[in-house]
């Protein structure tokens, strides 16, 4: 099995669950435990009196936290044409391996996320939990809240299925990770409209010649496959290519053959842009972005996203507008 840089070989069992966004318990056996240990020592007059505040006062905190996580409802989404869905795919640098900051569990009003058991909810990190029990920060966000304040009648809706240490033939059209983007995608469009997919993958791929020097013609494939299989000939799509200090990275011997394949990308497949990931820097295992490095890159992303939107806007205008010739 393909090993990322984080060392975790890749395991797709329980992927289908996507992030786990329920609340850990351990916080909870933690604070029983020490009160039962204090309640122990008291007066027997005074327990019953005590435990009856304690077990009230835990069930506050368990309300309290889980309105944190809690699912839009129908009534409390937008209108479908107003949720605009985006796809988030690819291997560890989409999910990404970024640290967590306090400012990461803040909710944006208009960025949403599907959550595993299929529910919109805020899009606060870790979007993905594909390094149990590990969690990171990734570049969805970034991109999110570019695309939200270019278009305040917008609510963006974030789908992750990233996987680390995921090789591309996992994710073509018979792989387990395709049927799992599909399905994904397919459940998000039921309340919203699928406007795009973010890919960022081939680490893993340009660990061997014969999957790098194949890697463009299969990416195409695989591409041009979603979008009959969504019924969306014209989806967008941006990928973007492997760091600087990934190619300078002997473990990954063909990763220049790999980064010239994603740039030939919009030139193999219309109404697809390649983002340029030349200046970013990594987390130390030259394999990662760090965090501010993502962050550029998912604005990155956000910008070649919106130029496809405008291309396309604009070629469907021109057909509008040009006169019907016999």
């Amino acid at each position: 099995m393909p090993r990322d840089g984080t060392g975790t070989s890749a395991n797709f069992a329980g992927c289908a669950k996507g992030p786990d966004l329920s609340l850990d318990p351990a916080p909870f056996r933690w604070v029983a435990a020490f009160l039962a240990s204090r309640i122990r020592i008291m007066p027997s007059v005074n327990r019953l009196r005590t435990v009856c505040v304690v077990l009230l006062g835990l069930l506050a905190g368990v309300l309290v936290l889980g309105s944190c996580d809690r699912a839009q409802s129908a009534d409390d989404l937008p209108a479908k044409e107003r949720l605009h869905v985006y796809i988030l795919a690819g291997q560890s640098n989409m999910s990404g391996r970024a640290r967590l900051e306090p400012d990461d569990r803040i909710a944006h009003e208009r960025i949403l996320m599907l959550d595993r058991r299929g529910r919109w909810v805020p899009a606060i990190e870790p979007l993905h939990r594909d390094d149990p029990p590990r969690a990171y920060a990734g570049l969805g966000r970034s991109f999110a809240q570019v695309m939200a304040d270019a278009d305040e009648s917008i609510t963006i809706g974030l789908v992750p299925c990233a996987w680390g240490s995921t090789a591309l033939n996992r994710w073509e059209r018979g792989g387990d990770l395709y049927e799992y983007l599909l399905e994904r995608t397919r459940t998000a469009m039921q309340a919203g409209t699928l406007r795009g997919i973010l890919w960022h993958q081939g680490e893993t791929d340009a660990e061997r010649k014969d999957a790098a020097t194949t890697y463009a013609p299969r990416l195409a494939r695989m591409i041009a496959d979603l979008r009959t299989d969504l019924d969306q000939p014209d989806l967008p799509l941006v990928v973007g290519t492997l760091g600087d200090f990934t190619v300078a990275n002997t473990r990954y011997p063909y990763a220049r053959t790999v980064n010239s394949a994603l740039r030939t990308i919009p030139s193999l497949a219309q109404h697809a842009a390649c983002v340029d990931s030349q200046g970013l820097t990594d987390i130390g295992d030259r394999v990662h972005f760090d965090r501010a490095s993502l962050q550029i890159l998912g604005m990155r992303y956000a910008d070649a996203m919106m130029r496809l939107h405008a291309s396309t806007a604009s070629v469907d205008e021109e057909h509008t507008m040009t006169p019907h010739q016999p």
